[in-house]
């Protein structure tokens, strides 16, 4: 093999070489998106759905007892119950939270020391004796939390759905790379060719007459 067709070659495979990597790396990066939209649609989306769907639940406990006047409720179970509240509250802002998310779950929070004070107030632990007043109040209270929650709960869906946007998008890439890279190679491979045949062979001497 001549010098020339050496040449050939040896720039032909630093192509080959440096276009893979580009790609690789293209492809590691996209990779990356992919795992952290799984990730994060589980620890911080499906996680807080589970949360929020447990606040709802404690919220509704909280909703029965007044509507049904239930005064055993708040001498046995509502300090276990706001407690609970509490350890939601604290697991909910451990996630990754976007503005807005946060900005609701601080109202929420506000909300719900507001509901404790009031429950203090209305001495509720002490009988369930409450004027058409203060019964409005603590609905309109409960009901403003029901309200937070469900916020949060379109939040979730949202950032889930903008999640899997993006991972779908990496993925479209990946596959757009895979195939530029096959149809690359392809090339190479034919101009390397071409360009070996197309190199001239040196002649040998001339033999004397």
């Amino acid at each position: 093999m001549s010098t020339l067709s050496k040449t050939v070659w040896a720039l032909g495979l630093l192509c080959v070489f440096l276009f893979v990597l580009l790609t690789g790396r293209a492809n590691i990066r996209n990779f990356e998106k992919v795992q952290d939209s799984i990730e994060e649609i589980y620890e911080d989306r499906l996680v807080v759905k589970g949360l929020i769907f447990d606040l709802a639940s404690l919220l509704h406990r909280k909703e029965i007892a007044n509507v049904s006047r239930n005064q055993a409720f708040y001498e046995r179970l509502n300090e276990s119950v706001n407690n609970q509240i509490g350890r939601h509250l604290q697991e909910f802002r451990a996630t990754k939270l976007t503005p807005f998310e946060e900005k609701t779950l601080d109202h929420f929070a506000k909300s719900i020391t507001e509901l404790r004070s009031m429950e203090e107030e209305l001495d509720l632990a002490g009988g369930i004796d409450l004027s058409p007043v203060e019964e409005q109040r603590l609905a309109a209270q409960i009901a403003s939390l029901k309200e937070d929650l469900k916020t949060l709960s379109k939040i979730q869906l949202s950032e889930g759905r903008r999640r899997l946007g993006v991972s779908d998008k990496a993925v479209n890439s990946m596959n757009t790379l895979a195939r530029i890279e096959n149809y690359m190679m392809l090339i190479f491979a034919i101009v390397m060719l071409a360009l070996v045949f197309a190199v001239p062979k040196p002649r040998g001497p001339r033999s004397k007459d």
